[in-house]
């Protein structure tokens, strides 16, 4: 039979079933420029959405919804899946009768968003126009699990702790799941938020006044009933309608060229990881250490363990126009950055901590095919860091457009070769030959 809104949001999930795992509390966390001033709690919250439940109303017109039972979780992809299937698919029930209609959506959903927070609530004015109203960021026990309470005075004994350069005490710590969900409405100009491992949530609101602080509510554990966790959300996105946006975080200084760490410190060898470049001939082991301070890349070619160049960018120097694409590390922005168009790559390592590596190694590169640049590969405009270390920014120029690969000529197909080999004689396999990475370029 069909329920009203009252019954819908009274109704209380399951509670997420974790495998009997010993996992690190620790989180390889990025570094942040643009942190809370000051994190304190969001007193009334609990009352006020119990205030809001009272007035509902409870007209049967919503199908009654049905639960899954989640056991023996092991990862944050499967407490994204119960969050999705249980919380917010019947959250989903309501936003689809809006005007106009609500949906929480992956990052991916939104082409324009800043980063890659875990589920979005999107309001889809038309298909070309769709506003974030509330971002939420999921995270397993392991990372995040307090009592009632002390999230906010663990955070802020163990952030005046990092300032004063002493060791935490081990144990989760909410120092960077805190600062990374601050960051996205932030850098999306977003004022509510949801940080979640489903058994429990913390609902966060950013105001523009007093700028820098972050309000986050007690836990509310998934069998809470005065109030319900649905009736939380619908209470937070109740505020998101009456003015979801803030103000976005302040300037940092100008451009600077800065070091990322010490060389030493950069993770170099044999790793196995996704971006490391294989030997362009014979049988090496793909980007392996060596004696000194040098580093076998491809074809015997040896490059400087010293670290590329960088700069200390920020994102609102960069006019973001439209998104030209969206890869495995990152979407790819039309930008304007000092009155010129460029393709702007924003990778994510709050998120993806280990596409770092990748990325220095993609403008370590760059420098190294240096005089190909503007021929057979795009120019390389600014690289480096935005908002401490949580976005890696690589902006080249605009060089064109994807080849249509069924109306290529012979002579065409020819200067591709003869691009790719260019890129073999420097010792550098591409490794990610495909048509949309194939340009022509715009004057010729």
């Amino acid at each position: 039979g069909l329920i009203g809104e009252a019954d819908l949001l009274s109704l209380i999930p399951p509670s997420l079933g974790y495998a009997d795992l010993r996992k690190s509390a620790q989180t390889s966390a990025a570094t942040y420029s643009h942190i809370p001033i000051k994190v304190v709690q969001w007193v009334g919250f609990e009352n006020d959405v119990n205030s809001m439940a009272a007035r509902l109303n409870n007209d049967p017109q919503y199908p009654n919804p049905t639960f899954e039972q989640y056991s023996r979780v092991t990862n944050e992809e499967a407490v994204r899946r119960a969050l999705s299937s249980n919380v917010l698919r019947k959250l989903d029930i309501l936003g689809s009768r809006r005007n106009p209609p609500e949906e929480f959506n992956d990052h991916s959903a939104m082409q324009e968003i800043t980063g890659e927070p875990d589920f979005i609530l999107c309001r889809y004015v038309s298909d070309q126009n769709v506003i974030p109203l509330i971002a939420v960021e999921v995270k397993t026990k392991w990372v995040l699990s307090f009592p009632p309470g002390n999230l906010i005075s663990k955070y802020n004994t163990e952030e005046a702790r990092r300032q004063n350069h002493q060791i935490g005490d081990g144990g989760c710590s909410p120092l960077h799941p805190v600062k990374q969900i601050y960051g996205y409405l932030g850098h999306n100009c977003l004022q509510y938020g949801v940080l979640t491992t489903y058994n429990q949530s913390w609902f966060l609101r950013r105001p523009s006044e007093p700028h820098g602080n972050l309000y986050i509510s007690p836990a509310i554990a998934i069998d809470n009933v005065q109030p319900t966790l649905l009736q939380c959300f619908a209470y937070l996105i109740l505020l998101a309608h009456a003015g979801h946006t803030s103000i976005a975080p302040l300037s940092s200084p100008a451009l600077a060229l800065i070091p990322d760490e010490p060389p030493s410190k950069r993770r170099r060898g044999n790793r196995g990881s996704r971006g490391s470049r294989k030997p362009a001939r014979g049988s090496g082991s793909g980007t392996g250490s060596s004696k000194g301070s040098h580093h076998q890349v491809a074809g015997g070619r040896q490059c400087s363990s010293e670290l590329p160049r960088t700069m200390k960018l920020q994102l609102n120097d960069f006019d973001r126009q439209s998104v030209l694409g969206d890869g495995r590390s990152g979407k790819v922005f039309r930008a304007i950055w000092q009155k010129e168009e460029v393709a702007l790559k924003i990778c994510d390592l709050s998120k993806h901590p280990d596409y770092e590596e990748e990325m220095l190694t993609e403008v370590e590169v760059y420098y190294a095919l240096e005089d190909l640049q503007g021929h057979y590969i795009p120019k390389l405009k600014a690289a480096g860091y935005a908002y401490g270390k949580m976005f890696f920014l690589v902006a080249t120029e605009i060089v064109g457009s994807p080849v249509k690969v069924d109306s290529l000529n012979d002579q065409e197909r020819h200067e591709i070769i003869k691009a790719l080999s260019q890129i073999h004689v420097h010792g550098f396999l591409h490794r990610d030959i495909r048509a949309e990475n194939i340009l022509f370029q715009l004057s010729n």
